[in-house]
């Protein structure tokens, strides 16, 4: 492969984590930006906390019984993700130099000395898995663009936990992954390359996300080989899937993907043939030469 420049933007979940590594294994990376999830609370911010929740009892009681919930789910998806991603999901470990960087809170991709930083590696290429949603500012850096991993459909399914959403919406059929261009609204950038994972009986949401991650970092790889070698070919997004955001993601939500997931994937198994037809055909009728951006 030609030599690129190239940087790498994920979250730190085990997934993304996973995918940083396997890249770095493959290609040279000069940089791997690990953005934080969470910023931490000084006591002003807990003390309003506090008070809020003594004028409004019922709310925090709810949310107790969420977090209790989300505790649950999150220890059984977790054991199946360390199994799943070993310990290339636990931690970086830099491949010939690369160097890697944590930021101070969420969406701190886009602060002012994060770009900077960026700009001083002088990439050609950005490569996103689960990173959040980022400014022109970061978008303009890279002269080849900035390609990302959504680990949907996005002709059906934008935004957060697609696999999660396909299977309470009984549209297993819909459960895929795209590799495309990064723009600025969300997951609708030109399609570099999409592709659907081989679902069995015995799978349930996190071993499906597993071969997701896995497979779309193959196709991720070919879509860098593709760059390299001058024969990248982008598809423009001409239906926009529905856009799921993090408010519509409660533990009741993920929690009936769990419960139900045996029946759907059993039903669809069941009438696989008959069910692929629909997903197919806006597959097909996605990739035509009319399409064709870049």
């Amino acid at each position: 492969m030609k030599s690129l420049r190239i940087a790498v933007l994920v979250s730190p979940d085990p997934s993304d984590i996973y995918f940083a590594n396997k890249i770095m294994e493959a290609i040279d990376v000069e940089v791997v930006f690990v953005e934080t999830k969470f910023r931490e609370e000084n006591n002003l911010q807990r003390y309003l906390k506090f008070f809020k929740a003594l004028f409004n009892p019922v709310k925090v009681i709810t949310k107790l019984r969420d977090s209790r919930l989300r505790k649950q789910l999150d220890h059984r998806s977790g054991t199946i993700a360390a199994e799943g991603f070993g310990d290339a999901g636990k931690q970086i470990f830099p491949k010939n130099g690369t160097t890697v960087i944590y930021t101070d809170g969420p969406k701190d991709l886009n602060s002012s000395i994060n770009v900077a930083r960026l700009k001083a590696f002088k990439v050609d290429l950005i490569v996103c898995c689960g990173c959040s949603i980022l400014n022109n500012s970061v978008i303009s850096i890279p002269r080849l663009g900035v390609l990302n991993l959504h680990g949907g459909l996005s002709q059906r399914y934008r935004g957060i936990l697609p696999i999660l959403f396909s299977i309470n919406n009984n549209e297993p059929e819909y459960i895929g992954l795209t590799v495309h261009y990064v723009r600025q609204g969300i997951d609708d950038g030109e399609v570099i390359y999409q592709a659907r994972p081989v679902i069995c009986l015995d799978d349930n949401p996190e071993s499906i996300y597993i071969k997701i991650v896995k497979l779309g970092i193959e196709n991720m790889l070919q879509a860098i080989a593709d760059i390299a070698y001058g024969k990248i070919k982008s598809y423009k997004l001409i239906e926009k899937g529905k856009l799921y955001t993090a408010k519509m993601a409660t533990a009741e939500v993920i929690a009936k993907a769990w419960e139900g997931s045996e029946l759907v994937i059993a039903s669809y198994l069941a009438n696989k043939d008959e069910q692929d037809k629909e997903v197919l055909m806006m597959l097909n009728k996605h990739y035509s030469t009319d399409s064709i951006s870049t």
